[in-house]
């Protein structure tokens, strides 16, 4: 249905604006006025505002306070049409509004909660899944809020990597540009008294001049090399290709995998906890899984399940988790308390993958210090060495 820009009157003349759908015009003013509202302005609503809102204008924290409002008012008994109703005014000056009141809309037509929020664009797939999960098993409310915390905590975890990286990727870029000026500026003209002077350029001042020919060289050809790599990308850069890099670089290697085995177990957790059966948890919780190579792993796992085995002989068979964890989750079905200990297993991989992130800087930070430092003291070192030899002769 298309949607509409109203401005009415209320009992009291209180002047009031709104966004509603309708089939027309006229429909929609029948409907105020039962309301009890005088409209006196009906007009199309623009489209281009309700359609120019995409999924990566909105962060993962703002996603995930939505996502915690609608737990909270769920369960406080509110109607879903009336929490996108509540939300549509919260964001009354932004784009989000006209998409909470096509999602009001659709859920008042019969359409699920998980498709409403899935045709809005600015949710992930897989919480839409465990939105979908959590219609099943009557357990919305709560499956809003757990999507919510997950989403900040993988929110936070982003913003201390990309806290952690700024001042080394600062250091770097400074002391590239100082390197810049130094071999386009300070030794172009030392070449040139050298040359007057009829003398043999230093050996390190020669290595810096070709340095700085092979970066002129490269800046020239870097729109070739660019549109090589971009039409060879497809074969060179697929997504399995990039992932099983990562999984190849020692370090990085395993903050990878906790990261996802971090995001796997808190997911099914939560989706257990919330009623879904075991298959069907472990379908939505796969497509967090965000390396291509390891989601491999995983999907067969749903289908293991359905056929009745344990999902343990899987871990264990095709080694998709270590062996610790697995005895841990092993001990979990044995005991009954199966979400308990993907909990913990979550909470132990996330705790892991903090320390390697600060490992990691602690020794990224001096490393970045010391090369710099190399790299400026040989500069200095190839720019002053000719002055002091022409000094001395």
């Amino acid at each position: 249905m298309p949607l509409f820009e109203y401005k009415a009157f209320d009992r009291n003349g209180k002047d009031i604006k709104g966004k509603e759908e309708a089939h027309s015009q006229e429909q929609l003013k029948i409907f105020l006025e039962r309301k009890g509202l005088i409209p006196y302005e009906i007009v199309p609503a623009k489209e281009k505002r309700a359609l120019s809102f995409s999924k990566n204008k909105v962060s993962s924290s703002d996603v995930s306070l939505i996502l915690y409002e609608m737990g909270i008012l769920y369960d406080r008994g509110i109607h879903v049409t009336d929490i996108f109703e509540i939300l549509a005014k919260q964001f009354e000056s932004s784009n989000l509004q006209d998409l909470f009141v096509l999602a009001r809309s659709k859920v008042a037509e019969g359409t699920l909660v998980s498709q409403a929020m899935k045709e809005m664009g600015i949710f992930p797939d897989f919480v839409i899944e465990m939105v979908f999960a959590g219609e099943e098993s009557g357990a919305l409310g709560k499956i809003l809020i757990s999507a919510s915390k997950f989403l900040e905590r993988e929110s936070e975890f982003k913003e201390k990597i990309k806290g952690a990286l700024t001042y080394p990727a600062i250091v770097l870029t400074i002391g590239f540009l100082s390197m810049i000026v130094v071999m386009k500026v300070a030794v172009p003209k030392i070449v040139k008294i050298y040359s007057q002077f009829k003398q043999d350029i230093p050996l390190s001042t020669r290595a810096i001049m070709a340095f700085s020919s092979f970066l002129t060289w490269f800046f020239y050809a870097l729109p070739v090399i660019g549109l090589i790599l971009f039409l060879m990308r497809k074969r060179i850069f697929t997504r399995e290709n990039v992932d099983a890099f990562k999984l190849k670089v020692p370090f990085f290697r395993d903050i990878q995998l906790y990261s996802v085995y971090t995001s796997w177990n808190s997911t099914l957790s939560i989706l257990l906890e919330g009623g879904l059966p075991l298959d069907a948890a472990v379908e939505v919780a796969n497509k967090t899984v965000n390396n291509a190579v390891l989601k491999k792993r995983f999907e067969p796992m749903v289908e293991w399940i359905r056929e009745g085995k344990k999902m343990t002989d899987y871990l264990k068979k095709y080694k998709v988790l270590p062996d610790s964890a697995v005895r841990l989750i092993s001990i979990g079905e044995e005991t009954g308390g199966l979400e308990e200990m993907l909990s913990l297993l979550s909470s132990i991989y996330r705790k892991e993958t903090e320390k390697l992130i600060i490992l990691f800087m602690n020794y990224l930070e001096p490393a970045t210090l010391l090369v710099l430092a190399v790299f400026v003291a040989f500069f200095v070192f190839a720019t002053i060495l000719p002055i002091f030899n022409l000094s001395v002769r």
